[in-house]
């Protein structure tokens, strides 16, 4: 259900391209720890609403941005994290 849920919310993002899914499926599962032979397969029904939004390409460049360091002087501010 885990996998289901991910390609809708990227289909959710914008992202048309049903190879680029296909690859964002298998970069979670490597990023999970799958040491095992990966295959996916996709395919989109007419039904299946694109949203607006940058896709595989900005979830990617979500997970490549340096995390930046906490404002102030560094005494804890205890502030919320941001969502992924």
């Amino acid at each position: 259900q885990e996998g289901v849920d991910m390609v809708a919310d990227v289909f959710g993002e914008g992202e048309e391209d049903v190879g680029l899914i296909c690859e964002e499926v298998l970069d979670l599962c490597l990023m999970k720890g799958s040491k095992d032979n990966m295959t996916a397969a996709l395919i989109k029904f007419p039904p299946q609403a694109v949203g607006t939004g940058g896709g595989v390409a900005a979830r990617r460049a979500s997970r490549e941005a340096p995390e930046s360091p906490a404002s102030g002087s560094g005494s804890g501010g205890g502030g919320a994290t941001p969502g992924l």
